[in-house]
């Protein structure tokens, strides 16, 4: 407002003994331009509320602003008379007389008068305190409310409860004096004398807490301060304590079975990989990163198709999609590791259940390369065995002192003929008849030693042809 004619009103309403509010119309809604000097001394409303809206001075906002557009349209004083909860006294319901007077063509001056009878304003006040202790009393929050010097106003069963104290003997003490407080995360003053102090809020605080009988608690606390509806300073503090002893105890203990968990993992001789919906690493050990040849650190913030090769990504999307539809299966894999070369796997997986709904898949690969290895050199063993006995035109009868059973090598078989009689028995009715009672007595020498020594002999041996070899 600059102009003569403009301070002129400005003058005036300023004179006004009525609280008012000058507005202007910014073809939106109603903005304050200047509150005189009636309704500072009534409301208290700090000049940092000058340029902003003038609706949420009223809790009920829509009958108010539909009189103040009224006026404003039609260039004329109304009057209404309203049942309105100021913001700045929202616990109270008031009749207030508002009258809405358009000044120039965008402005618009409110005048406030309470006609509330006083016997209706002191029972709301006292409707509102009787509602508001029964919710304190019967939240489960330790709840305390301080006074400007800290001092202990109110508390209710749960305070009582949490701090070992009786309600009685709380009352008029301060927190400090009910126990001994100690701040956790690095703060240094009190959550109440905090919110004293500042005059703001102060949320989720950890307070560890040792009560005058010695138990101990960990607290999660807010406050926040209350002010005067006249003058604005801050009168009291509420105080809200969360007893969350038995839920760190319990995260303590998930933390400690989580790192036994993880100990067993790291420790076992298999690659085990969980990976989420997504395909991203969940979880690996050390020995899924030997396996796959990639870092550790590299395997954990990256998916499994950024790990594996692009020629293999089709066939783990299909397995993915198997565990996200609850199947578990084992399964062959050959690991193409970034050096080229191969480690082949015998792998099982499943998926993984959360609440009712599978969030991801675990797999447990072991390594068969060594076995396979193994496997691959007794075959070419045995093929160069097969080999040399060919070459050497040598048979082999295996007699297993155990079971008692014995069987022909091909080779014998050429040379003697088919085996007819089961076990050793086979091997003996090709043994010539003088020969058979010493080969029979070195048997049984065998088997009373059962030594690995070889020995060696020569017989008489009846071929399939019916001569002698």
């Amino acid at each position: 407002m600059s102009s003569a004619g403009d301070a002129g009103i400005l003058a005036l309403f300023e004179a006004t003994p009525t609280p008012g509010y000058l507005t202007r119309w910014d073809g939106a809604e109603f903005v304050l331009v200047a509150i005189n000097e009636a309704a500072r001394a009534k409301t208290r409303l700090p000049e940092s509320m000058i340029g902003r809206p003038l609706s949420p001075l009223y809790a009920n906002q829509r009958e108010t602003m539909e009189a103040a557009v009224q006026a404003h349209r039609e260039k004329r004083r109304i009057v209404r008379e309203l049942d309105v909860r100021p913001q700045h006294r929202a616990e109270v319901s008031l009749r207030l007389r508002l009258t809405f007077v358009p000044v120039e063509p965008d402005l618009l001056a409110v005048f406030s008068e309470d006609v509330s009878s006083p016997d209706r304003v002191e029972g709301a006040l006292r409707d509102s305190e009787a509602r508001n202790a029964s919710i304190i009393a019967a939240t489960r929050e330790a709840v305390l409310v301080l006074d400007r010097q800290g001092t202990i106003l109110l508390c209710n069963a749960a305070a009582a409860t949490t701090f070992g104290t009786p309600e009685g003997a709380m009352l008029g003490r301060e927190p400090e004096a009910i126990g001994r407080w100690a701040l956790r995360d690095g703060r240094t003053e009190l959550p109440w004398r905090e919110a004293l102090r500042t005059g703001g809020d102060v949320e989720a605080i950890a307070l560890a807490f040792e009560s005058e009988r010695g138990e101990r608690r960990t607290l999660r606390a807010s406050a926040r301060p209350i002010f005067d509806a006249t003058t604005a300073a801050v009168t009291s503090v509420a105080c809200t304590m969360t007893d969350v002893t038995a839920l760190e105890a319990t995260v303590a203990a998930l933390r400690e079975s989580e790192s036994k968990y993880r100990l067993i993992l790291e420790s076992t001789g298999e690659g085990v990989w969980a990976v989420g919906r997504d395909g991203r690493t969940r979880f690996a050990n050390g020995r899924m990163a030997s396996l796959l040849g990639v870092p550790l650190e590299e395997l954990e913030r990256r998916s499994v198709l950024e790990v594996i090769p692009a020629e293999q990504a089709e066939l783990f999307r299909a397995r993915m999609d198997r565990r996200l539809a609850g199947v578990s299966e084992t399964f062959t894999f050959v690991i193409e590791r970034p050096d080229g070369t191969r480690v082949h796997t015998a792998a099982t997986g499943s998926p993984v259940w959360e609440d009712g709904r599978v969030t991801g898949s675990v797999a447990m690969f072991r390594d068969l390369t060594a076995i396979r290895d193994a496997e691959e050199a007794a075959r070419r063993s045995e093929q160069m065995l097969e080999s040399a006995l060919a070459a050497g035109k040598l048979g082999v009868f295996e007699f297993d002192l155990d079971t008692l059973e014995g069987h022909w090598s091909p080779h014998l078989t050429d040379m003697l003929g088919a085996q007819r009689t089961p076990g050793v028995e086979a091997y003996l009715e090709l043994v010539h008849a003088d020969d058979r009672a010493r080969v029979c007595s070195r048997r049984r020498s065998a088997r009373r030693s059962r030594r690995s020594t070889p020995s060696t002999g020569s017989f008489l041996a009846r071929t399939r042809f019916g001569g002698c070899a």
